[in-house]
C-alpha cells in the first residue's frame, strides 16, 4: 500500500508534464477500477460472513457493544489522530514546500521520501511491541517523529527532504501500531471485527476532514503557519493518547 502511493507522488509531477493535470488525475482511475474488477470476481465467489452463532464457537462468548468500552474509544482516537496527521501531510506537503521555494518535482520526490521511508520504518516498529505487555513505548515512539517534523516545517521550511524523512519515521509506524492494537486487543474474534469497524470508521472519517480544515486555514489566512500549527496540535494530541492507548490490555 504504501509503496504503490510513494510511486504515485513521485510520478505524479513528471505525468502531468508530459500530459496536463487532469490526464494525470484520471490517471489513477485505471487501477480503481482493475480493482474493483476483482473484487467483484470474488464477492461473487465466496459465502457470506460467518453468523453470530459460528462467532460463538470459534472465539468465545460475543462480547456487548464495544462503542460503551473507554478502551475503545482510546484505539479510536489514537487510528483517527495518526491518520488525521498522515493525511494533512500527504495532502499538503508539496503545496507547504513549494510555497518555501522548492520545485514542484522536488517536492513530489520529498513525498515519496516520506512515504518510503514510513515503509521501512513501519517495518521496523514491531520489535518494540514483542511481548504481551504494556505497547505504550512503541505508541509513543512512533508519536514523537511527526511533532518533530511540523516543528521543523514551521522553523526551518527550506529543509523540507529532512523533515519529511522525519514525519515518515512517524506515520508509518503509527499505523502499523494502530492496526495491531486493534488486532491484539480483541477478545475474539468477533469483537477484533468490532473495534477495526469502530476505529476505521471514525478514524478515516476524522482523516477526511483533515486535510479540508488545513486547506481553509491557509486559504483564509494566505499562510501556511496556521494549518502546520493545527498539525502540530494534533501530533501533541496523538502523542499523549498514545500512552493511553498502548496501555489498553492485550490478548494475546
Amino acid at each position: 500500500m504504501g509503496a504503490s502511493a510513494a510511486v504515485a507522488s513521485a510520478i505524479a509531477v513528471p505525468l502531468a508534464a508530459a500530459t496536463n493535470w487532469r490526464a494525470a488525475l484520471a490517471f489513477w482511475a485505471i487501477p480503481a477500477f482493475v480493482v474493483a474488477g476483482l473484487w467483484l470476481v470474488r464477492v461473487r465467489s465466496v459465502a457470506g460472513p460467518a453468523s453470530a452463532a459460528a462467532a460463538v464457537a470459534d472465539g468465545g462468548e460475543l462480547p456487548g457493544s464495544v462503542w460503551r468500552q473507554p478502551a475503545a474509544w482510546l484505539l479510536t482516537a489514537y487510528m483517527g489522530l495518526q491518520s488525521v496527521t498522515f493525511y494533512i501531510l500527504v495532502t499538503w506537503l508539496p503545496t507547504i514546500e513549494a510555497d518555501a521555494g522548492t520545485s514542484e518535482q522536488q517536492a513530489g520526490v520529498h513525498l515519496f521520501v516520506y512515504q518510503m521511508v514510513g515503509i521501512l520504518a513501519g517495518l521496523a516498529i514491531p520489535f518494540l511491541m514483542r511481548g504481551t505487555g504494556s505497547q505504550a513505548g512503541a505508541a509513543v515512539t512512533a508519536s514523537v517523529p511527526m511533532l518533530v517534523a511540523v516543528a521543523g516545517l514551521l522553523v526551518a521550511p527550506s529543509l523540507g527532504f529532512i523533515w519529511a524523512f522525519v514525519a515518515g519515521l512517524g506515520s508509518g509506524p503509527a499505523l502499523v501500531v494502530a492496526l495491531a492494537l486493534i488486532s491484539l486487543s480483541g477478545r475474539s474474534h468477533d469483537e477484533t471485527a468490532q473495534l477495526s469497524g469502530m476505529a476505521q470508521f471514525l478514524g478515516y472519517l476524522l482523516a477526511a476532514t483533515g486535510p479540508v480544515l488545513a486547506g481553509v486555514l491557509a486559504g483564509a489566512t494566505d499562510s501556511w503557519q496556521p494549518s502546520l500549527l493545527l498539525l502540530g496540535a494534533l501530533a501533541v494530541v496523538q502523542l499523549l493518547v498514545a500512552v493511553g492507548a498502548g496501555r489498553v490490555p492485550t490478548t494475546r
